[in-house]
């Protein structure tokens, strides 16, 4: 079996096309004379995200990338209580879960990924996320895992805080062009970073937009409202 060297292979993300696009020949016609678009979605989003950027503390700390400098965003305090009650009625059902559910977020408070702070003090706009778990026994590794729901909303006519920030570009290299050069060499070696995406902080006036709610007592699962 023949496999292509190694120039070809750097660029075979660029050379192999995701889906066939037929308003790509006709942009031919306007090579040269057509205004590129700068002030996209994605150029945006990569530009706060530079320019926000920075390294302390053993880790890298950013912003969100808002869509609008002063983001119309509700305070949903209810909606992540009422959520909350939802997810303890289920686990009721299971202490060993609900056990578990508490010391991951012990953990997470133990290693500095999440803090605790008090309803009424803040730092610029505060938003709740509600949360819900993710079974899954057959895993070696994480068996329960701890989801926010970024996309919650109160009202239709209320913005969830997906809605009020970029995407960002996609990043991810087209699978075709990976599995060529991961059948390049003799030896494959695949990696994984634990918990990759909570060992970047938010910098802290970012913070209270990403507040949720929990018990402060597993064995008293009594919510109050307030």
């Amino acid at each position: 079996m023949c496999f292509p060297n190694a120039e070809d292979l750097s660029c075979v993300d660029d050379c192999i096309s995701t889906k066939v696009d037929i308003e790509n020949f006709w942009k031919l016609d306007s090579i040269g004379i057509r205004d590129e678009i700068v002030n996209c979605d994605d150029s945006n989003a990569m530009s706060q995200f530079i320019e926000n950027l920075s390294y302390k503390d053993g880790r890298y700390h950013v912003s969100w990338p808002w869509k609008d400098e002063n983001p119309e965003i509700p305070e949903n305090r209810q909606l992540a209580v009422g959520r909350l009650k939802s997810v303890v009625r289920k686990l009721e059902n299971h202490p060993d879960l609900l056990q578990k559910y508490s010391s991951v977020l012990k953990e997470q408070l133990e290693n500095g990924i999440i803090e605790k702070v008090t309803q009424n003090k803040r730092d610029g706009l505060c938003h709740y996320l509600p949360h819900h778990a993710v079974v899954k026994p057959d895993h070696s590794t994480t068996k329960l895992r701890i989801v926010y729901d970024a996309s919650a909303k109160t009202k239709l006519d209320h913005n969830s805080l997906n809605e009020c920030l970029y995407r960002g570009p996609v990043l991810l290299h087209d699978l075709c062009g990976t599995l060529i050069r991961f059948r390049k060499h003799k030896i494959g070696i695949v990696s994984d970073i634990e918990k990759a995406f909570l060992q970047i902080a938010l910098n802290t006036d970012q913070r209270d937009v990403t507040r949720f709610v929990w018990l402060n007592d597993t064995e008293n699962t009594s919510i109050d409202n307030s």
